[in-house]
């Protein structure tokens, strides 16, 4: 069943390498919206389980800073930032077979649907094998190269380990979430990963409380926790694909060919992504200590929390963007990605603008009052997020129209000079751990602020503006609920968590009704009603 309507956004025609033509903004096109989507369903499974991951992981960390000192809590972040860089030939597989697979399964072609599948698999396999003695090398020199607590060296280096092995298993699973993530099952896809944390969190309480402290410990509950989803993944692949099967047989090498154009240049992105998102706590580590590394990695984790709920509310448009491409319905696929942009941002205005306002009694409930001193460095790792994460759907675009060369170049440039400049002003300049994430702030601004939306709409044969209005709603909103929340802060201090909340909940439903009714125009809060109506 579809339902259209009217949607005045400018039209979009088939994207060529042909010079781009002036659109009319004014022009009406219809769109049909399927009752397929489940995006309600799915957006809420992902909030959902989100916030749960999120509440998990922000108790688990005073807990083990309890348990095992700050110092040694930052060798906890600091194994995943290092292990997660084995992502960039990963997620370059994963990215080029999910785009692949959707083509391939709209048009029902199955032998070659399971050609790109048992390619992907078995590359992925023969990278992760070696990825093996890296990994051992890195265990055995990890002390010496990294600023390690006294006393903590052996338990860093399983730590280490354990840390890549259930990496790993995580990869592998996530090429077989791949059926269930094209089929928009994000409910059972929440289900299991809710599974696989909570097996880990409450292993890890249950050994702190009974057993000698480890550090190891962590890296062992990972694992379980892994394997568990690598068999929910398994089954659900079988579920909602069973024409799919493991057969190394199927491995095609002129198929890891016609995937290897695209998964470079993601590589390439991936590499770039890397140095912005996970090199921080490398330099802070090397030329802070390992105090101010375990401080930071705290602070970070907010960061990833806005991360993790932008991804949440994002991640149900790309199967959605996908199918678009591969049904050649680019209007549809420029609408879906102007308003995801524009909400997106408004979405995340909210918390950004909260968590920057109330920094201080933040951390001080959260950690206690001997880490407030983090409060400076709280507001510079996310005052800019719901700008730079709200451009994440037109990265969907780019992969979907396989136009990744020249955004894994800007990216790796960014990360590259980020990090560059990040030494410049921590170690040699006057700014300290600031310079960090300044440094990586300006950088994200101007990848994901500026060039994107540009080259997504150069890509779409669309004006070069055509995006950037989307960005706007965001970064005001932002400052909008940063100032309110100041104030509030200013004029009576949260001291409670009850408190907290209740200033939080009030600023996010009154601000909430304002974005809507100013944020959205008319034909856009039209689009939204219906899709959510039809979106169950």
């Amino acid at each position: 069943m579809t339902h259209k309507f009217v949607l005045p956004l400018p039209a979009t025609p088939k994207p060529s390498a042909a010079k781009l033509t002036r659109i009319s903004a004014a022009q009406s096109v219809d769109v049909a919206l399927s009752t397929d989507n489940h995006l309600i369903g799915n957006v809420f499974s992902n909030v959902v389980y989100t916030f749960i991951a999120a509440l998990a992981n922000l108790w688990l960390t005073p807990f083990l800073i309890t348990n095992i000192g700050i110092a040694a809590f930052g060798m906890i972040p600091l194994t995943n930032s290092i292990v997660a860089y084995a992502a960039i030939l990963t997620t370059a597989i994963y990215n080029s077979v999910s785009r692949f697979l959707a083509i391939e399964l709209e048009k029902n072609d199955y032998t070659a649907a399971n050609k790109v599948f048992n390619t992907a698999m078995f590359s992925l396999i023969g990278l992760l094998v070696g990825f093996i003695p890296l990994v051992i090398v890195i265990a055995i020199i990890f002390p010496a190269i990294f600023h390690i607590p006294a006393g903590w060296e052996a338990d860093a280096s399983w730590l280490f380990v354990l840390t890549a092995v259930s990496f790993f298993i995580t990869l592998i699973g996530t090429n077989f979430s791949i059926s269930p993530f094209l089929k928009s099952q994000f409910i059972p896809i929440n289900t299991i990963n809710f599974g696989g944390l909570a097996l880990k969190i409450g292993v890890i309480i249950l050994i702190y409380t009974f057993l000698p402290h480890k550090l190891w410990y962590v890296g062992a509950a990972s694992v379980l926790g892994a394997v568990v989803i690598l068999a929910g993944f398994v089954i659900l692949w079988k579920k909602f694909t069973p024409q799919l099967h493991l057969n190394i047989h199927d491995f095609s090498q002129s198929q890891l060919a016609s995937m290897a154009g695209m998964a470079g240049w993601v590589m390439v992105n991936m590499a770039g992504a890397m140095l912005l998102s996970r090199a921080d706590l490398l330099i802070i580590n090397r030329y802070f200590g390992a105090v101010i590394t375990g401080g930071y990695a705290s602070i970070v984790q907010l960061s990833m929390l806005l991360e993790y709920a932008a991804n949440a509310a994002s991640i149900v448009l790309r199967p959605m963007i996908l199918n678009q491409y591969a049904r050649q319905d680019f209007q549809a696929l420029q609408n879906t990605s102007y308003l995801a942009v524009k909400g997106l941002g408004l979405l995340l205005a909210l918390p950004v603008g909260v968590m920057c306002g109330f920094a201080v009694p933040l951390l001080k409930l959260w950690l206690g009052g001997d880490y407030t001193f983090l409060a400076p460095l709280l507001v510079l790792v996310i005052f800019y997020q719901a700008l730079s994460l709200s451009a994440r759907p037109l990265l969907f675009v780019q992969n979907a129209c396989d136009r990744v060369k020249w955004p894994g170049i800007i990216t790796l440039i960014s990360g590259t000079g980020a990090i560059v400049l990040a030494i410049l002003l921590s170690k040699w300049g006057t700014w300290g751990p600031a310079g960090i994430p300044v440094a990586i702030a300006l950088a994200m601004i101007l990848k994901n602020g500026i060039y994107m939306p540009i080259y997504t709409a150069r890509i779409l044969n669309l004006q070069w503006w055509s995006f950037l209005p989307a960005l706007i709603p965001g970064v005001l909103y932002s400052a909008v609920t940063g100032a309110c929340t100041f104030a509030v802060n200013y004029i009576a201090p949260p001291a409670s968590w009850l408190w907290l909340g209740a200033y939080s909940a009030m600023i996010f439903v009154l601000l909430g009704f304002l974005a809507w009714w100013i944020g959205f125009k008319p034909s856009e809060k039209q689009f939204i009603k219906t899709y959510l109506r039809f979106g169950w």
